[in-house]
């Protein structure tokens, strides 16, 4: 949006919402997934509070370092770190892999 957009709601017609409704059950189970792998893999234990989420966490430097940080389980509690390696590095709580994790 830019400054001169006033936003705006729309109500989906019943295709579109029916095709959203399955693409955010698809996505609140894959964020289940990833949040309880990511949980065995540090050692830790998710409760029902605890808030999954997939928020990119990049900044421009790192974009260009050769792989992506991924936010996993709220506030800060647990990173996963894609690079383009393919490797994935999970860390508890966020930051613990340092600031170069897949050289």
């Amino acid at each position: 949006m830019t400054d001169g957009d006033r936003g705006r709601a729309v109500q989906a017609g019943p295709e579109d919402a029916a095709r959203l409704v399955r693409l955010r059950e698809e996505i609140q189970g894959r964020l289940e997934e990833l949040a309880l792998i990511h949980a065995r893999l540090v050692g830790r234990r998710l409760d029902p509070t605890t808030v999954r989420k997939f928020v990119p966490v990049n900044t421009k430097e790192e974009l260009s370092g050769g792989y992506h940080h991924i936010e996993i389980v709220g506030d800060g509690a647990g990173c996963a770190i894609y690079c383009d390696s393919g490797e994935v590095i999970a860390e508890s709580p966020c930051g613990q892999a340092g600031d170069n994790p897949c050289s």
